[in-house]
């Protein structure tokens, strides 16, 4: 709101300190103010705070962390996966529970000294937690990264399949924090999450003999073929 002189003659609002209307020019009485809207003013205000609460709701989506939606077993189950990835790096078909293999993931993050990789100068994307929940029809995979002093959480939900004895992920929907990523960008990331495994060569290993999968409630059934030799 702002003060305003209407003129006496065409009742243009001009503002208070003028001595002639900018309209018609008559002669300006400033006894008679009245108080008129800015609209403008309050219309670029109105855009700026919407634009405000946009950013605020995209960032709180971002950085309000997901549960984990996949069953985390204890010692007993991490130590389950051990074995059956020994008898898999032979070549083998072996059940496995998305628990066991969530546990295994639970203690070797929190020992891996080596699960950071170089972002920035100073800081560095760090992998927290990995966990994994197996459907019949699709299992979603989620990663916990922590960079310099934020956390992020991402989820990927696809289907995973053997494509010319190549493992790859059939993207259905992925988010950052609870927001929904675009299906083009939940792709990429999902691309770049199966690089992980570049980092611990045992799992490496197996993705490069795996030769198929099939999901079960809470359980993935993974067949490999044995390594191949080098020469």
């Amino acid at each position: 709101m702002r003060k305003v002189c209407k003129c006496p003659e065409c009742r243009h609002p001009n503002e208070v300190g003028r001595i002639f209307c900018i309209r018609c020019g008559t002669k300006l009485d400033f006894r008679k103010t009245t108080v008129a809207f800015d609209w403008g003013y309050i219309f670029v205000f109105t855009l700026r705070l919407l634009g405000f609460l946009v950013v605020a709701t995209v960032v709180g989506l971002v950085l309000w962390p997901r549960a984990p939606a996949g069953r985390v077993g204890g010692d007993a189950d991490a130590r389950e996966w051990l074995v059956k990835r020994s008898a898999l790096k032979t070549g083998a078909q072996v059940v496995v529970s998305e628990a066991a293999f969530n546990a295994y993931w639970a203690a070797t993050l929190k020992l891996a000294p080596t699960n950071a990789s170089e972002t920035m100068a100073d800081w560095k994307m760090k992998l927290d937690a990995l966990n994994l929940a197996v459907q019949p029809k699709h299992m979603t995979v989620m990663v916990l990264t922590h960079w310099g002093p934020l956390d992020f959480t991402w989820a990927i939900k696809g289907v995973p399949k053997m494509v010319e004895r190549h493992f790859v992920w059939e993207v259905q929907d992925g988010w950052l924090g609870h927001l929904k990523l675009p299906r083009a960008v939940a792709a990429w990331l999902a691309a770049h999450a199966t690089g992980l495994a570049q980092r611990w060569p045992d799992e490496r290993g197996l993705l490069e003999q795996l030769s198929g999968l099939a999901l079960a409630d809470g359980q993935l059934t993974l067949v490999t073929r044995p390594a191949e030799r080098k020469h």
